[in-house]
């Protein structure tokens, strides 16, 4: 029966590890497979050896399957009881109190398995007065329980802490001493001295230098070890070696197992590729070790082919009847878990507290967080690192210019951002409008919802709405509380709001030449320069309005005369507007508004939070 939970007492008198909400770590929820990540120095591997050497006193167990299969033996049994009464009532105390807790410690399971054997001792031998009770019924009771007692003994055997196995870094399956020396387990015994000095089992630390003699001795044994031997040669040639016949030979003469793949010749494992040679070291060491056990392994993915890894985890999970417990960097053993339940992955993170530093553990779901803190970057796969999402192509181009002059700015303060390359740190994504109310933007993946899913379609999202969202029902809350400080709600009406006067001014003299309206000859160009910035900047309405106001119209409205206004206020032919903008940007010099510098900053903040690998640069 697989166990569910584990932790060690070890751990628990320590204030090292805690869970994300700071208290100490009553267990550790595990599956098939329990895959252990975070960077460097953050705890794991402390985490699983500490578990590993942990001896069975003090190991903390949870196996809710034997559990709830002992209460379903002991059930009948007390009901029957509770229909009597006892005149030593406290006698059947332990037995309804073993039936109200979930006991999780291998010490609490013996204690009240005890308690319950020794009250039908008593019952059995007439040392219990049950008054009135009819003997010969409660007899046939307590027979029943008598005989269901071995049952119930031999399931507590599954709160124990199974054969643990601990595979380390250092393994390989070549000797490291000179020919004609012993062949030690240098790195077995390097690996007991540094981190097992009290270990009794030095065989549960496995490196892959005993596979010769485990060969030979399965080999040389009796039938049913060589089956097991011909059963694993068959399974990694149909796993690993392309469904080829594979056969391992501890030959004779020879310190190292030699190997033959389909009609090659027979060579040396060490000619094998490194990835292989560790693929075959840790399959060994589960597919051959009958005994359900638990194993614990250091970086599994070392020297493999990241498909080949894969394979190696599904072999593990499929093949054996084992639990593991690994540590890892690779996000690929990560993959794997989104589509097989037999897998569960936890997060460690050392913090800052109070008294000190800690280890964080947390059980972790689909969470985009988690592959950043491994070094994993959407631009690993060609795809950037970060997205910018506005409404439409004006907002692109004019917030592309704004980023340009922006970097200008700064680089005369000697304070020039990083050069952020686009479509690789970061990119652009237009919503449409009202379309933004069709995704969700949370961490909160789990919830069903009509909405599409930002994160899964599209790197970290940076939002910029235009003010006018504002008022529109519960869109801007919304946008607010899924995202954050990665939303970026303009005071006006729209990013054309946040155009400098003296662009605005010099675009509108240009398009005022070449328009074609029956207004253009009672419209006194001049005018324009009537125009106040400041105002555009915190306005609700939009440019369009306020430029046909500053040349003597009233602007917005559908039975109004409107010049360069629609009658939304907004800008009218926003994309020719938009170009022509872009033209004068790159004929004149121009500063950026106040509001368009602000906006700058925070999508500069966004794309270095997301690329923190580049910052520093």
């Amino acid at each position: 029966m697989p166990i569910n939970k584990i932790w060690t007492k070890r751990l628990s008198n320590e204030s090292f590890y805690k869970n994300s909400r700071g208290q100490a770590i009553p267990f550790l929820e595990i599956k098939k497979m329990t895959v252990i990540i975070g960077q460097n120095n953050s705890g794991k591997s402390r985490l699983i050896r500490k578990i590993f050497q942990s001896p069975s006193a003090e190991t903390i167990i949870e196996n809710i399957a034997a559990s709830n299969e002992i209460k379903e033996i002991i059930e009948p049994v007390i009901s029957e009881i509770r229909q009597y009464k006892p005149h030593t009532a406290g006698s059947v105390a332990p037995v309804e109190n073993f039936l109200k807790e979930t006991f999780t410690t291998t010490d609490e399971h013996k204690k009240r398995l005890d308690e319950y054997i020794d009250f039908h001792n008593k019952a059995r031998q007439g040392n219990i007065s049950y008054g009135e009770i009819r003997q010969q019924r409660a007899n046939e009771v307590l027979s029943q329980g008598d005989r269901e007692q071995f049952n119930v003994a031999h399931l507590v055997q599954h709160f124990e802490k199974p054969k643990s196995f601990y595979i380390p870094i250092l393994r390989g399956m070549r000797p490291l001493t000179a020919d004609g020396e012993i062949h030690l387990d240098v790195n077995s015994r390097r690996t007991v001295k540094d981190y097992f000095p009290e270990i009794s089992d030095k065989n549960s630390i496995y490196t892959g230098h005993s596979l010769y003699e485990l060969l030979k001795s399965h080999l040389l044994g009796k039938p049913e070890q060589r089956e097991l031997i011909r059963k694993y040669e068959k399974r990694i040639g149909e796993v690993f070696f392309e469904n080829l016949e594979t056969t391992l030979i501890p030959e004779h003469n020879s310190d190292t197992v030699a190997v033959k793949i389909g009609h090659e010749e027979q060579f040396p494992i060490y000619n094998l590729g490194d990835g292989l040679q560790q693929v075959i070291i840790i399959s060994s060491a589960a597919f051959l070790t009958e005994t359900p056990s638990l194993f614990f392994i250091e970086e599994p993915e070392i020297g493999l082919h990241p498909g080949l890894l894969k394979r190696l985890i599904k072999f593990l999970i499929d093949e054996t009847n084992h639990q593991f417990i690994v540590t890892t960097h690779s996000n690929h053993i990560l993959e794997l878990a989104e589509i097989d339940p037999n897998i569960i992955i936890h997060k460690c993170k050392k913090r800052a507290g109070a008294d000190g530093t800690f280890v964080e553990i947390e059980k972790c779901g689909k969470d985009n967080d988690f592959l950043i803190e491994m070094g994993v970057h959407p631009s690993s796969v060609f795809l950037s690192n970060c997205t910018i999402w506005v409404e439409g192509i004006t907002d692109r181009l004019y917030i592309k210019k704004f980023i340009e002059k922006y970097i200008q700015e700064q680089e005369t303060k000697n304070d020039a951002p990083p050069a952020y390359i686009e479509d690789y740190h970061y990119s652009f994504v237009e919503y449409q409008g009202s379309t933004l109310t069709h995704w969700n933007f949370s961490g909160d993946h789990e919830k069903q919802s009509e909405q599409m899913k930002a994160a899964f379609t599209t790197a970290s999202a940076f939002v910029i709405a235009d003010g006018d969202i504002i008022g529109k029902g519960t869109r801007a809350d919304d946008l607010s509380s899924q995202l954050g400080e990665s939303v970026h709600i303009l005071k006006c009406k729209e990013t054309e709001n946040l155009l400098p006067k003296k662009i605005l001014v010099k675009t509108v003299r240009k398009l005022h030449e070449s328009k074609k309206s029956p207004l253009k000859e009672s419209i006194q160009i001049e005018d324009i320069e009537n125009l106040d910035e400041t105002l555009l900047q915190n306005s609700t309405l939009g440019i369009g309005h306020h430029i046909d106001v500053a040349l003597g119209l009233q602007g917005k409205g559908q039975e109004n005369e409107r010049y360069f206004s629609d009658a939304s206020g907004t800008i009218s032919a926003k994309v020719n507007f938009c170009r022509s903008v872009i033209e004068v940007m790159d004929e004149v010099e121009w500063e950026l508004s106040d509001e368009a510098r602000t906006l700058c900053a925070k999508i500069f903040d966004h794309i270095a939070v997301n690329n923190p690998d580049y910052r520093d640069r």
